[in-house]
């Protein structure tokens, strides 16, 4: 059995790597980085018009039309090059919430802006500290509104639109959150920008009130997690006293893989979430 990629996707992975070589050196993500801007934009309209932003959205949506293993390989690609962009948030979570659970007014409305750059996508899941729960989530929607606050949420800061997970019961059940798309910039909603352990990748304070807002019709994670931050440790350690640096880049992977480790859960979570799925399985 073949499991490496396809002529045509290692293709893919090869414009990949040479457009990013070329649009975002370590000293590019620096820029952001030490700077005051959020997120590479030049970089951002770049992936637009190479259409890796929609590889994985479907034609009639404006998408490339592709699939999910071509976005793996954009996705390993834009991990590669430490990509300071809103990639993770508006491609892997906000437009795969859509394309699974949108109606077809809001996948003909946020899917195309999203393949061509021009619409910032987030998931607004955490309330705070701890693991992702429908215990934990607090922020309620009642007659189409929303209230509450959400923390962290991954470039929050800079979005456009939101998937949020509210409470619309009391029952205790996992079918009392519900999931709903806001658009961010009409109003009821405030961003506060938050310090975290990678700058390059924003996140952000999410206060609604009164929010307007519209209801939407593991295992991959846990490798990934593990693999990147094992890779980031050892890259310092193996440079030595130079790897510990601020003029090195070490650091700066060693950042991206601990936010992006915390950003949906921690690995303890999703290895318990694993296992417990795993047992159900079997025991059917």
């Amino acid at each position: 059995m073949n499991f490496d990629f396809s002529d045509e996707q290692k293709q893919m992975r090869d414009a990949a790597r040479k457009f990013l070589a070329e649009k975002c050196s370590p000293k590019a993500v620096r820029v952001v980085l030490d700077g005051k801007e959020p997120y590479d934009r030049e970089l951002w309209k770049g992936l637009a018009e190479m259409g890796f932003l929609g590889v994985a959205i479907p034609e009639e949506f404006g998408g490339a039309g592709a699939g999910h293993l071509e976005l793996c390989v954009i996705a390993e690609e834009m991990g590669r090059a430490l990509a300071p962009v809103p990639f993770s948030s508006t491609v892997y979570l906000a437009a795969e919430a859509i394309l699974l659970a949108g109606s077809d007014a809001q996948k003909q409305k946020w899917l195309p802006l999203i393949a061509s750059g021009a619409a910032i996508g987030t998931l607004a899941l955490f309330e705070g500290k701890g693991n992702p729960s429908p215990q934990a989530i607090k922020l309620s929607a009642a007659g189409g509104s929303l209230n509450g606050v959400k923390k962290p949420v991954p470039d929050g800061a800079i979005a456009d639109f939101a998937i949020v997970a509210a409470r619309t019961g009391s029952s205790g059940r996992d079918s009392d959150i519900s999931l709903f798309l806001v658009d961010v910039k009409a109003g009821g909603v405030e961003a506060k920008a938050l310090t975290n352990v990678d700058p390059s990748r924003g996140q952000a304070e999410l206060t609604f009130k009164n929010c307007k807002a519209e209801p939407l019709a593991a295992a991959a994670r846990i490798s990934a997690t593990q693999a990147f931050q094992h890779c980031a440790k050892n890259n310092i350690q193996v440079h030595g006293g130079m790897g510990f640096t601020w003029e090195f880049d070490c650091h700066m992977y060693y950042r991206r893989a601990n936010a992006t480790a915390l950003s949906l859960g921690s690995l303890s979570y999703w290895e318990d979430a694993l296992i417990d799925r795993m047992r159900k399985r079997n025991a059917a």
